[in-house]
């Protein structure tokens, strides 16, 4: 007997780190087969699963979040450590 996915999830995060266009991207897709005895999945589990994925993808994009804000914060101290180094040696940024 050969195993057939018979749902797949697909959790989709608003944001990534490669593209700032606000697109929705796949963060993870989950297959789902029958239950163990082949009764296929019902309609209240096909829901929840479905919310699970929304879960999912509300984390990726939470953590893409603080990922972009650490990113931010080291640009950030970059920056005013180049304008205080540029300030020691009297060269005014543009």
């Amino acid at each position: 007997m050969t195993a057939r996915a018979l749902l797949y999830v697909n959790a989709r995060s608003r944001h990534s780190r490669a593209s700032y266009s606000g697109a929705a991207r796949t963060a993870a897709i989950v297959f789902y087969g029958a239950h163990l005895h082949g009764e296929a999945l019902d309609p209240d589990e096909v829901r929840i699963i479905a919310g699970l994925a929304a879960g999912a993808a509300a984390a990726y994009d939470r953590i893409e979040a603080e990922a972009l804000r650490k990113d931010n914060e080291a640009m950030k101290n970059e920056v005013d450590s180049l304008r205080t180094r540029l300030a020691e040696i009297q060269i005014q940024p543009a």
